[in-house]
């Protein structure tokens, strides 16, 4: 269960120079050889019922975090055979679009992976923090970036994008952004691609700095999942693993 060999569904029929990109941006992180089920797909679901699926990109953990039941068949399917641990889901967009683009969202959801492998309750914590994002910042602006997991994610991409582009590439693709108006990438400029970025003791932190905000929004929540949250407990569990690791 969940061992089948690492595949690759390729339901969008890539350009030999997208394909180039692909293999230079699995390069750069170690790939299991078993458990991966990697889709590049031929469907845009910006409308669909689950919110999950209207991202450009997806990673999930099946083992550990179970099924999306409300999935298009496909994708479903594959989470149900129960041969694959994890699933990683390119939407047509990015496998169509820029070519900067691609490697940074693929070079992101391959640091989600990542960062399951050293513990899958990184990715609770940060599908908390998501959840809980508005009654932690106040500004109307999406500064979703500031979630550690996901600036950890973020600067990976960024040390990605240098290189397989080179460094002018990356800065003009992040200023492009903040000058879109994606003020998400702002918190860039903060840091270096060559920062080491401790994520464990960055998500503690951030626990620990919100847990007044944080233990406001479970109290408010009509979500069991929620209610059930500890803060103080996931802070302990962040403390252990710095401990072993």
């Amino acid at each position: 269960m969940y061992r089948a060999d690492t595949k690759f569904f390729y339901r969008n029929q890539l350009s030999e120079e997208r394909i180039e990109l692909l293999k230079k941006s699995m390069s750069l992180f170690e790939i299991p050889s078993k458990g991966l089920a990697f889709i590049l797909e031929s469907d845009d679901y910006s409308s669909y019922i689950n919110e999950t699926w209207r991202f450009p990109a997806q990673f999930i953990d099946i083992e550990h975090g179970g099924i999306e039941e409300m999935s298009p068949d496909h994708i479903l399917e594959l989470m149900e055979s129960r041969q694959y641990r994890y699933l990683l889901w390119i939407s047509r967009q990015i496998c169509e679009g820029d070519p900067i683009k691609f490697v940074w969202i693929l070079c992101h959801e391959l640091r989600h992976m990542e960062q399951s492998q050293i513990t899958f309750d990184l990715l609770i914590i940060n599908n908390f923090l998501r959840l809980a994002f508005s009654f932690i910042i106040s500004e109307p602006i999406n500064f979703i970036n500031i979630i550690p997991t996901e600036l950890d994610a973020q600067l990976r991409a960024w040390k990605s994008v240098i290189q397989i582009f080179n460094e002018k590439v990356a800065t003009n693709f992040i200023e492009d952004k903040i000058l879109s108006n994606d003020k998400s990438y702002e918190i860039l400029k903060k840091y270096t691609a060559d920062d080491h970025f401790d994520v464990l003791n960055s998500i503690l932190n951030f626990l620990i700095k919100y847990k007044t905000d944080l233990n406001r929004y479970i109290a408010e929540s009509d979500e069991e999942y929620i209610k059930n949250y500890d803060i103080d407990f996931w802070c302990e569990k962040i403390k252990l693993l710095q401990l072993n690791t």
